[in-house]
Formats: C-alpha cells, structure tokens, sequence
C-alpha cells in the first residue's frame, strides 16, 4: 500500500515537471515501411530528447533482475533525437527492451547541453514496433525500474500488467 503511495507521488512529481512550456519536442518517429529481412525500430528519447545518445536493443528476459536478455542490435540516436540502425529480426514475435544512453557526446535536444537524464528505457513488443513509434520517456523508465524491482515474472503477461 505504502509502495503504490510512493509511486503516484512519484508519477506526480514526474507529470508535474513535463506541464511546463519546456519547448516542443522535435524527436520524431516513422512508421516502418520496410519489408524483410530486418525491420528498422523508429523512435526516440523525449522530453529532453537525446542527440547522439546510445541506444541498445535487448530481448526480455523475464528471469533476468534487469529485464535484459540477448543483444538484438545496437544503433544511435541523430541531431533529431531519432532513432537509427536498429533493427529487429523479420517475422519475430517477441517483446524487446529499449535502452537509449547518454555519453560524452550526447546533448539535450531541448537545451543543447548535456542532459540531465542520461538513460530512458521502455518495453515494446515486436507488433508495436512495425506499425508505430516507440518512446522511451522519464515515465517509461520509471514505470520499468519498479517492474524490475517486483519481478522475476512469470509470463509477459505478469510483466504488462506490472508496467
């Protein structure tokens, strides 16, 4: 009980600091259009998108502390905050874990300096993958660190109803 207090604090305090007039948000997504072998992964970082962050994307491995299985494919995000060169394989059907990380490099779209959230993480399905956008946002990864911390689970299912 006292757990779930502390998360709606929490998501409060977070939705609280996205009202403000803090500039448009330029990261875009596409739709993917792409046919096999590989289907791209579209998306980004917001609020404080992230330029020329790492951006890492792992299977989800439900017995695993962090969610992380496998190393799917690895990329980058552009002067845009997009996402670029990752993939997925053709015809999966799994669930993915997104990672998108700050280094020396990467800026704040927003401000143009270095950020103040270096790592933004969320978990997307392959299905959302090929005919949406994909975020990872302050939300998602705080909505995913307190999955982590009630796992291991025992099905996506488990997982889905966490998040």
């Amino acid at each position: 009980m006292i757990r779930r207090f502390i998360c709606i604090v929490l998501l409060g305090l977070f939705l609280g600091g996205c009202s403000g007039d803090g500039g448009s948000s330029a990261s875009t997504g596409v739709t993917l259009t792409q046919p096999d072998p590989t289907s791209p992964v579209s998306g980004g970082g917001v609020k404080g998108p992230l330029v020329n962050a790492n951006a890492i994307l792992y299977l989800v491995d439900l017995t695993a502390t962090d969610l992380k299985g496998a190393q799917i494919s690895s990329g980058s995000t552009n002067e845009s905050a997009a996402l670029q060169g990752i993939t997925i394989p053709a015809g999966a059907l799994d669930t993915f874990l997104l990672e998108i990380t700050a280094d020396s490099n990467t800026t704040d779209l927003n401000s143009g300096v270095a950020p103040i959230l270096t790592v933004y993480r969320t978990v997307v399905n392959a299905e959302a993958i090929r005919t949406g956008r994909v975020f990872a946002t302050p939300i998602t990864t705080l909505a995913l660190a307190l999955a982590q911390q009630s796992g291991p689970y025992a099905s996506l299912e488990d997982l889905n109803t966490a998040l």
